[in-house]
């Protein structure tokens, strides 16, 4: 293979890509970062609420029997294995209150329907889903900031939202830029030569179409289950990754912290580095 190629696997075989040579471009004019499970999963911090904080009143709307008795691990592997980036998906409603949530829906989806908004009312209104656990990419980008390699950091989230401000402020110290909206708007105002990190592989197809892959870098979140299809293949279309100058590399974006004495040091350490 020459030092420019590479090849994806996929589960019927490879497709080969064409990636960039490190001196043709170095991709540090900007890091554009996706918040959600690369610096911090929202997600698993509220399946962690439910069990610690809130069991008695959610077990009420969702039969919560499978997960009273899982540690950590076990909660962090249930999450990770969701099939869709709302992790409540995964919960089934009790009897009660499914009968309830029929009764008075006269939509064939309610049940869709109410966990969106469930997810979504949780996600703008819960302090706490942004504090406490973080993920590996976290540290890797305080040290990436000190090492002063790229010009530009932008961390995105598709919806405004003050709890992840406040948290890119506390804890970036203002070098961090929060972005949020349409993505495709977004993209096209980067320069050509960014790195990308995503958890969601569909934003890889949405660079891809706002014509943005071309010398980009690319640094995919990889082991969360809501990327891949039944047959364990990506769920868009391996075209996109095919007879293109870029770089793709993909990372295990699932290593949680859950250490109050590692994050206090670290702030300890960094808070005035980031000044």
């Amino acid at each position: 293979m020459d030092n420019n190629e590479a090849d994806i696997m996929y589960n019927n075989g490879k497709k080969k890509i064409i990636l960039a040579s490190p001196n043709i471009f170095t991709n540090s004019k900007c890091i554009f970062i996706e918040y959600n499970d690369i610096i911090r999963s929202p997600g698993f911090n509220l399946l962690y609420g439910y069990l610690h904080n809130g069991y008695d009143e959610v077990s009420k709307i969702f039969d919560l029997s499978k997960l009273k008795n899982f540690d950590i691990n076990d909660l962090y592997d249930f999450y990770t294995g969701s099939i869709t980036r709302n992790p409540l998906y995964e919960l089934e409603f009790t009897k009660e209150f499914d009968d309830i949530l029929k009764s008075e829906s006269d939509s064939d989806n309610y049940g869709n329907d109410f966990k969106d908004n469930m997810y979504k009312r949780a996600l703008s209104s819960i302090s706490s889903l942004y504090d406490r656990f973080y993920l590996q990419f976290y540290e890797s980008l305080l040290m990436l900031i000190d090492a002063k390699l790229v010009g530009k950091y932008i961390i995105y989230n598709e919806y405004d939202n003050e709890y992840i401000k406040n948290d890119i402020e506390e804890s970036f110290k203002g070098v961090v830029e929060f972005k949020s909206g349409d993505l495709t708007t977004i993209l096209k105002t980067l320069p050509r030569d960014t790195t990308y990190v995503f958890s969601d592989i569909t934003k890889i197809k949405t660079l891809s179409d706002a014509g943005m892959m071309e010398y980009s870098s690319i640094l995919f979140g990889d082991r969360y289950e809501y990327n891949y299809t039944d047959n364990d293949e990506y769920i868009i279309p391996m075209d996109i990754f095919e007879n293109r100058v870029y770089k793709f590399n993909t990372f295990n974006a699932t290593i949680l912290y859950d250490d109050k004495q590692h994050m206090d040091s670290l702030f300890n350490y960094w808070k005035d580095r980031l000044v």
